[in-house]
């Protein structure tokens, strides 16, 4: 596609982040080219290019970090909107995005680290309502309420399906096993593997064989 330098994709968090020529390209045409081949796509967020400061000719220009940050506590009652303010006009600041992950209150700042700004100047322009937002691998993850629920119903029935083939048990229905093992599979297999259905065939479209395929 003209005007598009670099896509990186999250198999997990199934996001891609593009980067485009501005003027040559859009969020919206990138959207809607992804939508073309099949995906369903929606702008996220977007991140404004910075200035590259001046200093030495060989110096590289810093790549843009991501802070997180959060509510020193929840009676502090500040919101996104509130660090939105303070920081939409601090230099080297890029983007600032509420955290998909569903940790509650967590905002995202995107910046250009140097020596005039770090992540001290940010928490410092934000003040004492804010703080850096902790790394806990138990609320770092936010599970799909549906996918949740399709795990739920297949682990036990899953086990049912174990237990009957591979005992004892099994022989005690006599010719219902068969039938019994297909009624307790079928939800397993169509209803809880639904999104490895969804997404194989959109592998199969583009004539990608992947993981959901197999």
């Amino acid at each position: 596609m003209d005007g598009v330098k670099t896509v990186a994709v999250d198999l997990i968090k199934g996001m891609a982040s593009v980067t485009y020529i501005i003027g040559k390209s859009s969020a919206d045409k990138v959207a809607e080219a992804i939508e073309s081949i099949g995906y369903d796509a929606r702008v996220e967020h977007i991140v404004k290019p910075v200035a590259s400061p001046k200093g030495s000719p060989g110096q590289v220009p810093a790549e843009p970090t991501v802070l997180r940050v959060c509510p020193t506590s929840p009676a502090a009652g500040v919101e996104f909107e509130d660090a939105r303010k303070v920081l939409n006009n601090t230099p080297g600041v890029v983007g600032l995005f509420e955290s998909t992950s569903g940790d509650s209150g967590v905002v995202q700042i995107s910046y250009a680290p140097s020596r005039e700004l770090g992540a001290r100047d940010i928490l410092a322009e934000l003040g004492p309502q804010w703080r850096l937002a902790p790394r806990n691998p138990s609320t770092g993850y936010h599970m799909d309420p549906v996918l949740k629920h399709r795990i739920l119903l297949a682990i036990p029935l899953a086990i049912i399906v174990e237990v009957l083939s591979m005992s004892m048990l099994g022989s005690l229905l006599g010719c219902w096993l068969p039938v019994v093992l297909l009624v307790t599979a079928f939800p397993v297999q169509y209803y809880c593997g639904w999104g490895f259905h969804k997404h194989a065939v959109r592998g199969l479209a583009h004539c990608s064989l992947s993981m959901d395929f197999l």
